[in-house]
């Protein structure tokens, strides 16, 4: 699993779980980290969350829950309801030692977002930095859905690559941050898209590293462009994201290569960047509705 700060370690210790983890960014004040947190009875008690930088918790919870007694360095926190439904996203700026006690089964995912993530990105983009994010508690559909996408890499981490969760860091970090925090929109100045040569150089690499180990910064340093200006310029150009592009070639590639060639499935499978054949049956079928095996027997 990719956890570059060690942060699935903090949270068995406070949270008494060993719960599967990713954590990802230039430094630990500018992490993203994001954990499942499932305990299906009750009476677990006791958590402890600790970071040793400036840190915001955020919880999202996948099923109704009763709001936890919750202290920040000792003072009593009072909740922003009393009672989180399945959706509900809670924010915590963890500037202190915080304690909280679980009575009932729980299930979400935590995510860490150190305070330079959000100046990162505002730096990014020339918008003004945010001075503190401002939680609900309310259900938020739109944060359900770009954080269930991390479920797979949470579950799977086999089959996730760096080059997807930068990418779907990202875009949670910029929605929190325009949600919560008030971030403003991308100026003008970032709202064309990105020049010929740009575009040809950040397609000719992620064509070359069908293994998805090359990240989203890396391809932004090429074009010259912060990670931020470059997601949304190739959006502008193309219509997609740098990861949906990505994953798209590769499929191309598999298709061409199941219809000129007489490979197995399973290796045009690894040749085309994914795990294994199951891996690339299920993508596969995802998008276009039909097997490998049953593209290649229909259309030959």
């Amino acid at each position: 699993m990719l956890d570059k700060f060690d942060y699935g370690n903090t949270l068995q210790r406070g949270w008494r779980l060993t719960p599967p983890t990713i954590s990802l960014g230039r430094s630990p004040s500018a992490m993203f980290g994001a954990a499942r947190l499932k305990f299906d009875f009750t009476g677990h008690g006791h958590v402890v969350s600790q970071a040793s930088e400036s840190v915001y918790d955020i919880y999202l919870w996948f099923r109704d829950l009763a709001a936890p007694p919750h202290w920040l360095g000792g003072k009593a926190i009072k909740p922003p309801v009393s009672r989180f439904q399945a959706g509900a996203a809670c924010i915590s700026d963890i500037t202190a030692e915080s304690e909280a006690v679980f009575l009932n089964p729980f299930d979400g995912i935590h995510i860490r977002l150190g305070h330079e993530a959000f100046s990162d990105l505002a730096d990014d983009l020339g918008a003004p930095r945010i001075s503190v994010l401002r939680g609900t508690g309310l259900p938020d559909a739109t944060l359900t859905s770009l954080v269930r996408c991390l479920e797979p890499a949470l579950e799977t981490p086999s089959v996730t690559t760096s080059f997807y969760l930068e990418h779907l860091s990202l875009a949670i970090t910029a929605y929190i941050a325009r949600q919560y925090g008030g971030m403003t929109e991308v100026p003008a100045s970032h709202s064309g898209g990105l020049s010929p040569a740009q575009l040809r150089r950040a397609t000719e690499l992620m064509s070359e590293h069908l293994d998805g180990e090359l990240t989203l910064a890396q391809v932004a340093v090429e074009c010259g462009l912060s990670r931020s200006h470059f997601t949304f310029a190739f959006k502008q150009s193309t219509g997609m994201s740098p990861h949906r592009w990505w994953l798209q070639y590769r499929l191309d590639r598999v298709k061409h290569m199941l219809l000129e060639t007489d490979l197995p499935i399973s290796l045009i499978a690894s040749t085309c960047g994914f795990f294994d054949q199951s891996h690339m049956t299920n993508v596969f079928k995802r998008f276009l509705q039909i097997t490998p095996h049953q593209y290649r027997r229909q259309r030959r």
